[in-house]
């Protein structure tokens, strides 16, 4: 997202770009696409976010993909494509790298470091890598044709600081919380999805709980309790 306002139009470019390269194989191959969105909804006017929800770009990250949400709403409309948007909300799982505050407060704790969270307050859904994989096979096994858009996430929500903290004492060697005060540009303060209609049309559920889920990620580096 921070990269993203840094370079805009390169963001822009590469999702619409890749995009219309992969929608095109499925044009060639008459096979469903399935294309991968993101949270799109901006500051939401109610929680649990439903697919209903009125979307809006807050960063050019949110907004590149939803021009690629348009653009193959429009192709499937005029060309007949089947297509399924999946909005993802926020994905987690082992060996995950990057600034994301999950893997950077693991990795602050295989360091030795202080773990620094820029914002305490924002609360996200967080969906174990697992969890998003199944709905996949789920999707890919079934007979789905037409046009839908699912939210896919936990169903829950947690506070950057709460999981910072239950991180750390799930390594069951705590280091030291530095609270930044660095927001980020256009934040969200809280969401979470509403999942019931990937529930009533696919049967597909979260199955691994946050707690569990932080655990397998530490198992990564040798790092949880046991």
């Amino acid at each position: 997202i921070e990269n993203s306002f840094k370079h805009p139009m390169e963001i822009y470019r590469r999702n619409i770009y890749s995009t219309t390269v992969a929608m095109e194989a499925a044009l060639m191959s008459n096979a469903t696409f399935l294309y991968m969105s993101s949270y799109v909804y901006g500051q939401p006017k109610y929680l649990p976010v439903d697919e209903k929800h009125p979307t809006d770009a807050l960063n050019p990250y949110m907004g590149s993909k939803l021009a690629g949400e348009a653009m193959c709403q429009q192709i499937n409309k005029m060309m007949g494509l089947n297509l399924l948007i999946i909005r993802c909300f926020t994905c987690y799982g082992p060996g995950q790298t990057g600034c994301q505050l999950i893997p950077s407060v693991i990795e602050s704790i295989r360091d030795k470091r202080t773990i620094r969270v820029n914002d305490p307050f924002p609360k996200r859904d967080y969906l174990f890598i697992n969890d998003f994989v199944s709905f996949i096979n789920i999707v890919l096994a079934s007979e789905f044709s037409g046009c839908g858009v699912y939210n896919i996430g936990g169903g829950e929500s947690f506070q950057n600081e709460e999981v910072a903290k239950m991180i750390s004492v799930s390594a069951g060697n705590p280091v030291p919380i530095e609270i930044v005060s660095k927001p980020r540009k256009n934040d969200i303060l809280e969401c979470f999805a509403d999942i019931s209609k990937a529930k009533r049309d696919f049967g597909w559920k979260p199955t691994v709980s946050f707690s569990l889920g932080v655990e397998e990620c530490l198992k990564y580096y040798n790092l949880a309790m046991g």
